[in-house]
């Protein structure tokens, strides 16, 4: 049976995404978007495109969810909706950053987090904020980056959204790994591998695993020497003896780069 109502044709365009069956999901949305042409429901025609515009994204095709994106801003602009507006320009600095236009890219995040705020959408309002902090690594700006990391995982716990608090958590303890932190960025992995556990996300998981081991591997091989410079400390005021060399080698671990930017549903 043909459908017919536009809502119910988006709603299977997620399922399809959420499924990875990309190509049908594609050809739900653009089903959906005809109908909507003419029935003028300008929210969910805004919706509709902005999420074509990510799947498209996603796949890499870059032109095409910025041509998306721009469609979306329109319809949200003529119906007013500030939520609308608010997700369609999280949408449109991520290509702006994706493209290497880090300035535009701030610009854009600013006004995304000013119309979340009036919306109050705090799961956005996280997804912006952990979206800044990944510009910001990016540049080299690293107190920043915490700081809006910082904003993310309260905007997350706010909004007891437990697979974002999962992905921020694993952006922090990649910053806290770059700045040397070992053993806190340790403790953060691991707060996030609990959760991803807890959930039997097993892609959060291996994300988090691969990535802590750097961390987990320099933080080890300094509790080691910590241990022998003990041992070699009690050795020398016992025997008056000189100080043994604390031994313990830094093993390197497999290091993926992995930080989402991306755009609550």
């Amino acid at each position: 049976m043909t459908q017919t109502d536009p809502r119910a044709l988006v709603n299977l365009a997620r399922e399809a995404e959420q499924r990875g069956d990309a190509t049908r999901s594609l050809q739900l949305y653009d089903d959906a978007l005809t109908l909507l042409g003419d029935e003028r429901d300008l929210p969910l025609l805004a919706d509709a495109l902005r999420w074509k515009g990510t799947l498209h994204r996603e796949q890499g095709e870059t032109e095409i969810a910025y041509r998306c994106y721009k469609q979306s801003l329109m319809h949200a602009e003529t119906c007013g909706s500030v939520s609308c507006r608010a997700h369609v320009y999280n949408c449109l600095a991520i290509i702006a950053q994706r493209r290497g236009n880090l300035a535009e890219s701030e610009r854009l995040y600013a006004q995304a987090f000013e119309l979340a705020s009036k919306a109050g959408d705090i799961r956005l309002l996280g997804m912006i904020e952990q979206n800044r902090g990944v510009l910001l690594n990016m540049r080299g700006n690293f107190v920043a980056a915490e700081a809006r990391y910082s904003n993310s995982l309260g905007s997350f716990e706010r909004a007891n959204d437990e697979e974002a608090i999962s992905w921020v958590l694993n952006n922090i303890g990649m910053l806290y790994t770059k700045l040397g932190h070992y053993q806190r960025a340790v403790e953060i992995f691991e707060r996030g591998l609990g959760i991803a556990r807890t959930r039997s996300d097993a892609l959060v998981e291996s994300i988090l695993t691969l990535n802590e081991m750097p961390s987990q591997n320099r933080a080890g091989a300094r509790s080691v020497r910590r241990q022998h410079r003990d041992a070699s400390d009690r050795d020398l005021r016992s025997r008056g003896s000189g100080r043994q060399a604390a031994a313990g080698g830094d093993a390197e671990g497999v290091w993926a780069d992995v930080a989402r930017a991306g755009e609550p549903g």
